[in-house]
């Protein structure tokens, strides 16, 4: 798994999913949600960048 300098995950809001994957918020959700990258802190809903990330290139993979 891919980690930030600090050793930590990199977590990343709704919105900035949104921006990285080019999707609606809608979608970048229910994508984050599929590939396992939800994560909970508190009220706060953010998502696992590195496991958004394994989840493209395993998709990539298997549509090529």
């Amino acid at each position: 798994m891919n980690t930030t300098t600090n050793g930590f995950p990199e977590l990343v809001t709704s919105k900035e999913l949104q921006a990285y994957l080019r999707a609606s918020r809608n979608t970048a959700e229910k994508f984050g949600k599929a590939c396992g990258a939800e994560r909970r802190v508190g009220r706060k809903l953010l998502f696992d960048l590195a496991t958004v990330k394994a989840a493209l290139d395993t998709q990539r993979k298997e549509e090529a």
